[in-house]
């Protein structure tokens, strides 16, 4: 009876102990730093672990700082991300005594290659091509976003709109068959820009993404009140693509004559989608191709009640009713306060 027992205990034994070891093995931590090619940390960068398919993500803090707890030891792919930057993906092995990472991010390449400034007077000008050969596409319905420019260009692909003013502008291109295309278009005085709008063959899924955020902005753009909004080409930030955003949009004449002022109260869009937590000062200028600045009457057509007063940081009165219930008035927030800012990354 004895033997029979202990022959238990020792295979129960056998049997707790790979799991009682993988156990002890779980508690380890992946932490480290996220850095642009400068040094500079990226707060709010994105850290995720994929160990197929089970994500573990959290954000980079103060400093650039990250931790991930809880990490089995292994091989990992980790992917790092952040608003104008390449995304940094490697595979790492974590060891049962946890990892230390640095990574560094590099910014996305500043392209101007498909535009040039050119001696006429004003406008823009341009052809509209094929991206894989450059061959001119005919028959594609290119404008200028809110405005009464638009055109379809012939088998040249030839398109010009001579009258567009100094300023930001935005030109979009669309043809059945071929992805939209939007380029965001800074016209001088005095000078005129000509374009290489090239578009590629459609991406089922991409195109319909794309489609939705074009009438998103086109509507936007629309009913937009002249001194309650900006559009902002990002080759006005040329001289300060070192800069954060709200930095590089104080320098931008686009945005200066609207006098429109950044108070760290808005709410931000990057390609259409909303970054909660996110201000203007937490993203890098360069990288950036458009941004669209909007006062409180001048953001998105459907918003939560509640969460628009959110946006440009109307002041809110509390008081109490006869029964002691809490009664809170909510003010328009300041006309000249920017209260939403959408971000088209190039």
């Amino acid at each position: 009876m004895r033997r029979t027992g202990l022959r238990w205990l020792l295979t129960l034994l056998c049997v707790a102990t790979p799991g009682a070891i993988q156990a002890q093995a779980v508690a380890r931590t992946v932490s480290g730093f996220v850095r642009d090619s400068m040094g500079r940390p990226l707060d709010n960068a994105v850290i995720a672990l994929n160990p197929i398919g089970k994500v573990i993500a959290t954000r980079a803090t103060t400093g650039g700082r990250f931790r991930l707890d809880r990490i089995n030891p292994g091989r990992y792919t980790m992917r790092t991300t952040w608003i104008g930057y390449l995304p940094d993906e490697r595979t790492i092995v974590v060891p049962a005594e946890g990892l230390e990472v640095t990574v560094t991010l590099v910014p996305v390449p500043f392209r101007l290659d498909t535009m040039k400034v050119v001696a006429r007077r004003n406008g823009i000008y341009g052809t509209t091509v094929q991206r894989a050969d450059f061959r001119a596409l005919g028959g594609v319905d290119v404008s200028v976003v809110g405005t009464r420019h638009r055109t379809r260009t012939a088998a040249d692909g030839a398109f010009s709109f001579g009258e567009v003013a100094e300023g930001g502008w935005v030109v979009l291109g669309k043809r059945d068959g071929f992805e939209t295309r939007m380029i965001p278009v800074a016209v001088p005085d005095s000078a005129a820009v000509e374009l290489a709008l090239a578009l590629d063959t459609v991406r089922t899924r991409a195109q319909q993404n794309a489609n939705t955020q074009v009438f998103d902005m086109q509507m936007r753009v629309s009913r937009r009140q002249t001194t309650a909004s900006a559009l902002v080409p990002g080759q006005e930030f040329a001289a300060h693509r070192s800069q954060t955003l709200d930095i590089a949009l104080r320098y931008s004449p686009s945005f200066l004559v609207k006098g429109l002022i950044i108070e760290n109260v808005e709410c931000v869009y990057v390609d259409g989608k909303r970054m909660s937590g996110v201000l203007a000062k937490d993203i890098p200028a360069e990288g950036v191709a458009l941004v669209e600045v909007y006062n409180h009457r001048g953001g998105p057509s459907l918003e939560m009640f509640g969460s628009a007063l959110t946006c440009g940081g109307g002041p809110i009165r509390q008081s109490f009713g006869p029964s002691g219930r809490e009664l809170r008035t909510y003010y328009p927030p300041n006309p000249t306060t920017v209260a939403y800012i959408y971000v088209w990354n190039k």
